[in-house]
């Protein structure tokens, strides 16, 4: 098993890398040229790729392996993730769930559609302390039952 993170859209690192050492799990942080990241923990490595579309989700796809945890923002890579028997969370700290990703993939591309038609969709809102501790539960919960 390994912790595998979205370097382009997780804000929360450094709780993932905390968490992952406590209980020995390796990190891989998947990231395009554009995201500099530099991190100096044994147990953590970077795998840098191109900066064109898609290619930190799909090499992130590639190396991910059953039973492994992909931290993601990214319904879409989410829904790939879960297809190879992995698990995968938000940096919310909610625990993407197969009967639920095509609810949020119908509604990614309701907005994009709004959004290409000129009207404007709802951001996501505002990173919380409370999203962080959240966070911090539900992978701390993933590994108790996994390692």
């Amino acid at each position: 098993m390994k912790i595998i993170i979205d370097g382009d859209s997780s804000p929360f690192k450094e709780i993932v890398i905390e968490i992952a050492g406590k209980y020995e799990v390796s990190v891989i942080i998947v990231l395009s040229v554009s995201h500099f990241y530099k991190e100096e923990h044994n147990h953590v490595s970077l795998i840098v790729v191109d900066n064109i579309s898609q290619a930190a989700d799909m090499k992130i796809f590639n190396i991910t392996e059953k039973g492994d945890v992909v931290v993601t923002g990214d319904w879409g890579l989410a829904s790939l993730i879960l297809s190879k028997h992995a698990f995968a969370i938000s940096p919310r700290g909610m625990v993407y769930e197969p009967d639920k990703m095509d609810y949020l993939l119908a509604k990614r591309h309701r907005d994009a559609k709004l959004r290409r038609a000129g009207e404007r969709t709802k951001g996501p809102v505002k990173l919380t302390d409370e999203d962080r501790e959240k966070l911090r539960r539900s992978l701390t919960e993933l590994l108790e039952k996994s390692v």
